[in-house]
C-alpha cells in the first residue's frame, strides 16, 4: 500500500499526463512532423503503481549514452508517427531514462536488461507464466509486436479488470448513496423523536397545571359550599325573625322564591334588613341538616356586627326600597364567607 505522499505524487504524474495527452492530441491534429511519445515523470516504482491502478499499459524505454545505436533510437525510433500515434491511442504510460541516472539504473536491474536501447512492456496479466521476449528496436518491429502480440495478449485481460473496477466503484457509489440517504433518516428519525419528545413534555406540564388548576378550583367550591352552608345554618337560628301576630308593629312579607314559592311571613317593623335576606337564603337549607351546636362565641361578634350599621341597627321599618339596594351591598360586602 503506497503512503499517502507517494499516492499524491502518482496523483500529480496522472494529471500531468492527461494534459500531456491533451497537447499531443493537439500536436498530432496540427500535423507536426517530429513528436516524442509523453513521457510520465516520476519513479519506476510509482510508474508501476500507476499501471496497477489505471489498468493500463506501461511502456519503459532505457538508454544508455555509451551505447553508439542510441543517437539513431532517439532521432528515427522514438520520434516515429505511427509508434506514438499507437502509445498515445492505446494510453500507455511511457516512462524513460539513462541508465547513467540513479532511477533508470535500479529500473535496469529490475527488469534485467543487459543491451541498450531496451524497451519493456509492463501490464496486469492473469496468473501464469510470463517469459520476456526479445525484439529488434525499431519502430517497426515494435509496432509489430504492440498490434500482434501485446495488445491481443493483454486488453482482453485488462478490459474484465476496467469493468470490474467500474461495477465496484459502482456499487461504492451506490453504497455511499445508501448510507447517505440512511444518515439522513436517522436524522430526520431523531429530530422528530425529539420534536415528539418536547411535545410530549408540554402536553404533560399542560395538563399538570390544568389538574393543579381544577383541583384548586374544586378546593375553592368546596370549602364556598361549605362556608354558605354553615352560614344558612347558624343564620336560621340567630338572625332569622320569629313570626309575628298581626298587630300595628308587623309587617307582612311576601317574598316569590325562584322556583316559584311564595313566602308569606309576619315579621316585626324592628326586624333588621338583615334578618330578612338571611330568612330568603336560610329558606333553601333543609331544617334536618341544621348543626344544633350554634353557640360559639364568634356567632355573637357576627350576629352583633350585621345587626349595626354605623352603631345603629337597621331596621325595616325605617328603610326605603331605594335605599334596600344599597344595603343588599354592604350585606353581602359584611359577610364573613364569600357568596
Amino acid at each position: 500500500m503506497p503512503s499517502p505522499t507517494v499516492g499524491s505524487v502518482v496523483l500529480r504524474r496522472r494529471q500531468a499526463l492527461t494534459s500531456q495527452n491533451s497537447n499531443l492530441r493537439s500536436r498530432l491534429s496540427t500535423g507536426s512532423p517530429r513528436l516524442l511519445p509523453d513521457f510520465t515523470l516520476g519513479s519506476y516504482d510509482e510508474i508501476l503503481r500507476l499501471c496497477q491502478s489505471d489498468i493500463r499499459i506501461g511502456c519503459v524505454i532505457l538508454v544508455s549514452s555509451e551505447h553508439d545505436d542510441v543517437p539513431d533510437f532517439k532521432r528515427n525510433t522514438l520520434t516515429d508517427p505511427t509508434l506514438v500515434d499507437l502509445l498515445h491511442k492505446h494510453e500507455f504510460i511511457v516512462w524513460g531514462g539513462d541508465v547513467r541516472e540513479r532511477e533508470a539504473w535500479s529500473a535496469a536491474q529490475k527488469l534485467q536488461a543487459t543491451t541498450f536501447p531496451f524497451v519493456a512492456f509492463i501490464a496486469l496479466q492473469p496468473p501464469g507464466p510470463a517469459a520476456p521476449t526479445s525484439a529488434p528496436t525499431s519502430a517497426r518491429s515494435l509496432v509489430d509486436h504492440i498490434v500482434h502480440q501485446l495488445l491481443p495478449r493483454v486488453m482482453p485481460f485488462l478490459r474484465s479488470l476496467r469493468l470490474a473496477a467500474t461495477e465496484r466503484a459502482h456499487e461504492r457509489a451506490l453504497r455511499e448513496e445508501q448510507d447517505a440517504a440512511f444518515r439522513e433518516s436517522a436524522r430526520r428519525d431523531r429530530e422528530k423523536e425529539a420534536l415528539r419528545a418536547e411535545e410530549a413534555r408540554r402536553t404533560a406540564e399542560l395538563e399538570k397545571v390544568e389538574m393543579e388548576h381544577r383541583r384548586a378550583v374544586d378546593e375553592a367550591r368546596a370549602r364556598i359550599a361549605y362556608a354558605r352552608g354553615r352560614w344558612q345554618q347558624e343564620s336560621r337560628q340567630l338572625l332569622i325573625p320569629l313570626d309575628q301576630s298581626p298587630d300595628a308593629d308587623s309587617i307582612r312579607m311576601t317574598i316569590r322564591l325562584p322556583d316559584g314559592q311564595r313566602l308569606v311571613r309576619l315579621i316585626a317593623r324592628n326586624s333588621t334588613v338583615t334578618s330578612l335576606y338571611c330568612l330568603v337564603d336560610a329558606h333553601f337549607t333543609p331544617t334536618n341538616s341544621i348543626d344544633t351546636e350554634i353557640n360559639r362565641p364568634w356567632q355573637k361578634a357576627i350576629y352583633e356586627s350585621l345587626y349595626t350599621h354605623q352603631g345603629n341597627p337597621l331596621r325595616l321599618g325605617g328603610v326605603s326600597l331605594c335605599s334596600l339596594r344599597i344595603l343588599v351591598r354592604q350585606f353581602l360586602g359584611g359577610l364573613p364567607f364569600a357568596w
